[in-house]
């Protein structure tokens, strides 16, 4: 059959084959001085068996988490659940966790990424702390911590605290705290913006 090792026992006085119909044929005698010692013979699928892949006797070495596998005849890796190959480097296995690398979250190549924030990878999935005086008031992660808490007069501090305006006035937000600005000439009176210069209720 193609694509089978076969171990052959043959008398000694037979002529040697290596190789017959796209048979690989492992002659023991040959390796074992004419001894051969108990069954005389086996057959194995070279292009699946992990302890003949390809040829009799190369074994596919175990790598980190994942189960060695025989491909058509060469040696792969079949990563365990949570773990993939992202390096290209066979050698070391299955190397990466895309359970919570940020590099490769859930896929080899799938990176995290937010703005004003530092990403995170949790169970496959990605997500993100915002940075200090950063807010997701939007509850966007596409556009990650969008509002700036320091200055945003409608998140002013933190998400949904709006800075309220007095009236004929404007609303301001410096270092996270609501504030008030009245025109030129004007006063904060209460809740309002007002010319003590000409005003009767509140002259001076």
């Amino acid at each position: 059959v193609l694509g089978q090792v076969v171990r052959l026992r043959r008398a000694r006085h037979q002529p040697p084959r290596e190789r017959a119909h796209g048979l690989l044929v492992d002659t023991v005698d040959r390796f074992l001085g004419g001894s051969i010692p108990g069954p005389g013979s086996s057959c194995v699928d070279a292009q699946s068996n992990t302890m003949h892949c390809g040829r009799c006797d190369n074994v596919c070495a175990p790598r980190a988490n994942a189960t060695p596998v025989c491909n058509m005849g060469s040696c792969d890796v079949r990563c365990g659940a949570g773990f993939a190959e992202c390096d290209a480097n066979p050698a070391n296995g299955c190397e990466t966790d895309t359970t919570s690398s940020a590099l490769h979250c859930g896929a080899c190549g799938r990176t995290c990424t937010a703005a004003n924030a530092t990403p995170s990878c949790v169970s496959g999935t990605c997500g993100f702390t915002c940075s200090a005086g950063f807010g997701d008031c939007d509850m966007s992660p596409g556009n990650g911590c969008e509002a700036n808490t320091n200055t945003a007069i409608a998140h002013c501090g933190r998400c949904g605290n709006a800075c309220p305006a007095p009236t004929g006035g404007t609303a301001t937000c410096a270092a996270g705290v609501c504030g008030t600005s009245c025109p030129m000439g004007q006063t904060l009176c209460g809740t309002a913006c007002l010319n003590t210069q000409t005003d009767a209720m509140n002259c001076g």
